[in-house]
């Protein structure tokens, strides 16, 4: 096999990488061995439902042959580890079981609310053989990692002629977490964040709306999560906080996936108005559609006032890492100040 890493914001590029597709199944094995790791910890910490969710996308990786892929972003995940880097993923992968068990998503299932849309999208996407992965990566990695992968699968035969794409994107906030974690010998992954979630919504809310959110309690992080996607999304109105309590209930692509599921709509169609329905230029046609297939007249009018929005696991991923951050921010200010300001 051979690998070309682009250089971020290159002529080629946005940091991508290049591989050559294998043409045997030399990395069946290597597959199975990863897979073996994701089944004993799903097994320890994730419910049955999750379960099926991880065998579901296993069976859809095996009969697409996407395995390669697979073990690449395990090997570019464990390499950036190594150097005590954290990844995330950007992409609606960000939301599948075997994404967050091989450790390059940092988005965990119930985090989500166990919401299956991203695990179907991801799904639908490999059959039709449109999968594309969007790992974010510490600009330090990329220095060495073409030699890396190199080293690791070399050896293995493949096409000169079929080459995939892994978008490889540079990610600041990675190697800021690292900084701070080695300049105050704490690793906030293995912290609490009780105290954080509260001070990074209210960051936000004031940042987007100009003024404090009356909070009664402690803010869980999906509604923090809610949040940020009101923040990220664009829609027909001027953001405010009529609108974010009116729209509420449908601030994520999740949120469409279940109610047209829960219409007449079919699975398939469900996942591609959720995804790409919304932001369509004909989206006459599409509305038209929902209202042919007893979609809930709430759900329609959200649906017509935005032009675009992400999924739970998208937001969830980028949260996370601000979580990180807003966590040295709190507990070390000093240290936080000289790497991030």
């Amino acid at each position: 096999m051979r690998f070309v890493v682009a250089k971020p914001q290159s002529r080629m590029s946005f940091g991508d990488l290049f591989y050559s597709f294998p043409d045997d199944l030399a990395m069946n094995n290597e597959f199975d061995r990863i897979i073996e790791g994701c089944n004993s910890k799903a097994n320890s910490e994730l419910n049955h439902q999750i379960r099926e969710r991880l065998k579901k996308e296993v069976e859809v990786i095996k009969e697409t042959d996407n395995q390669i892929t697979i073990c690449i972003i395990k090997a570019i995940t464990d390499y950036s580890h190594e150097l005590g880097y954290p990844v995330t993923l950007f992409g609606e992968e960000a939301g599948t079981v075997i994404m967050y068990l091989i450790g390059a998503s940092n988005v965990h299932p119930n985090q989500i609310e166990y919401s299956d849309f991203s695990s179907e999208f991801f799904i639908s996407n490999l059959y039709k053989k449109e999968g594309f992965f969007t790992l974010a990566i510490a600009e330090p990695v990329r220095t060495k990692l073409q030699s890396i992968l190199n080293d690791k699968f070399a050896h293995i035969k493949s096409s000169n002629e079929i080459y995939k794409r892994i978008n490889l994107p540079n990610y600041d906030s990675l190697e800021q977490v690292k900084k701070l974690s080695d300049l105050t010998g704490v690793n906030c992954f293995e912290q609490q964040y009780f105290d954080v979630i509260n001070s990074l919504y209210i960051d936000i809310y004031k940042d987007m709306f100009g003024e404090e959110p009356n909070l009664e309690g402690a803010v869980c992080v999906n509604e923090l999560n809610k949040l940020y996607a009101y923040n990220k999304c664009s829609h027909n109105h001027e953001k405010s906080i009529r609108y974010f309590n009116e729209l509420s209930s449908y601030l994520f692509r999740d949120d469409f996936y279940k109610a047209f599921m829960d219409s007449d709509i079919y699975s398939e169609n469900a996942i591609f108005l959720a995804y790409r329905g919304i932001w369509k230029s004909d989206k006459a046609g599409y509305i038209k559609c929902l209202e042919e297939n007893n979609v809930s007249p709430n759900c329609l009018s959200c649906f017509k006032e935005f032009t675009n929005i992400w999924s739970k696991a998208t937001c969830m991923s980028r949260i996370n890492v601000m979580l990180a951050l807003k966590w040295y921010e709190i507990h070390f200010p000093e240290e936080y100040e000289k790497i991030v300001k």
